[in-house]
């Protein structure tokens, strides 16, 4: 009987004490690694990709990517932005897409990232069947770290935003 009431008591201890209520974000993890633009081509000032009702959004500077092999790095707050968006509802790429914006699905939440390293790698792919060349480029995010309204944090080391592919 004595084991019995320690071992439950140790189990509500260490409950309580794991618990210390600091994350609404443990971590971000979206399937698969496309993102999208809307235009499809290298003029895009932002990537985003979705999953249910969720969306992140990177935005940049116009030109910023190029069809040619390159690596481009920045800061997040300098020159890069990046938005986590919850909504009522799974949003489309006519939520992202449509002038003026459209009111639905409805932001429930939005957190912007207080840092980070983007980096974007931009790979030549030749497809020598087809004669075309396409240009792949893989955005990641190092030490990324996202704060919401009541100071939870998330810090993620090596973050991979997807892959983002246009052609000449």
């Amino acid at each position: 009987m004595k084991t019995t009431f320690l071992g439950i008591f140790l189990f509500l201890g260490l409950l309580t004490a794991c618990n210390d209520g600091n994350y609404s974000i443990e971590r971000i993890t979206f399937r698969g690694t496309e993102a999208y633009s809307c235009t499809g081509d290298t003029t895009t000032t932002f990537l985003y990709k979705t999953q249910e009702k969720q969306a992140l959004i990177l935005q940049f500077r116009a030109g910023l990517l190029s069809n040619r092999a390159d690596s481009i790095t920045g800061q997040i707050g300098s020159g890069y932005t990046l938005l986590y968006r919850t909504f009522d509802a799974p949003p489309t790429s006519s939520y992202f897409c449509t002038s003026p914006p459209a009111t639905s699905p409805r932001v429930t939440s939005e957190i912007q990232a207080l840092g980070g390293t983007v980096s974007i790698v931009t790979r030549e792919i030749v497809d020598t069947v087809a004669g075309t060349v396409k240009y792949k480029h893989l955005v990641r995010i190092r030490d990324l770290n996202i704060t919401n309204e009541n100071g939870e944090r998330l810090i993620e080391k090596d973050f991979n935003f997807g892959s983002y592919q246009t052609a000449r």
